[in-house]
């Protein structure tokens, strides 16, 4: 048997837990941001269930990988643009760091872009354009370095990697996509 839906500022498990304990406060965290986000039909707290049937544990677990594969395609058109300024830059004569170094800014931007229009556009515009640009710089440039130091611990410590690099890049480049992924949902698109 169906239950009949109703219409709740906040799922049932956010009602009764306020900030300051009392049943009648507002609650906090996790709750209002999911009623800032959104305004959603909740099912009773018996039949905690989308408009698909699906729970909504399961909705929101499918939105999260939507979420990463949409970070990756982009990572992967960062790749594609850092890749080609590179290439055309030392086509040009300029040197290879000082053509990496332009490529990562161009790169770095285009994901940005691509992240904040598409990956993260329920979020994006909580921040200021050069906050939000800076911080997703700042996330980006930690990453580079968790990407870089998992490739060169994997080449000087384990001689098979060091023979065969492919898997230390495999390898720096999930590290650092976990990291990114991480830092630009929590600390750029919050």
């Amino acid at each position: 048997m169906r239950h009949a839906i109703q219409e709740q500022p906040y799922p049932a498990f956010c009602l009764g837990h306020g900030s300051a304990g009392r049943h009648d406060a507002e609650p906090s965290g996790v709750c209002r941001r999911i009623r800032k986000s959104r305004s959603l039909l909740y099912f009773s707290p018996i039949s905690q269930k989308d408009n698909k049937g699906l729970p909504l544990a399961a909705e929101a677990t499918g939105q999260s990988y939507r979420r990463l594969f949409a970070f990756a395609l982009v990572g992967t058109s960062g790749f594609l643009v850092d890749a080609g300024v590179v290439l055309g830059l030392t086509e040009l004569g300029v040197g290879v760091l000082v053509a990496q170094a332009v490529a990562f800014a161009v790169a770095v931007t285009v994901t940005w872009l691509g992240n904040r229009s598409w990956t993260f556009r329920d979020r994006a515009g909580r921040l200021t354009l050069p906050q939000e640009w800076a911080r997703y710089v700042s996330a980006n440039a930690v990453g580079w370095v968790v990407n870089n130091g998992v490739y060169g611990m994997l080449v000087l410590a384990v001689p098979v990697v060091a023979r065969e690099p492919v898997w230390a890049v495999a390898a720096g480049s999930l590290a650092g996509l976990a990291f990114n992924y991480t830092a630009t949902r929590r600390v750029v698109f919050s």
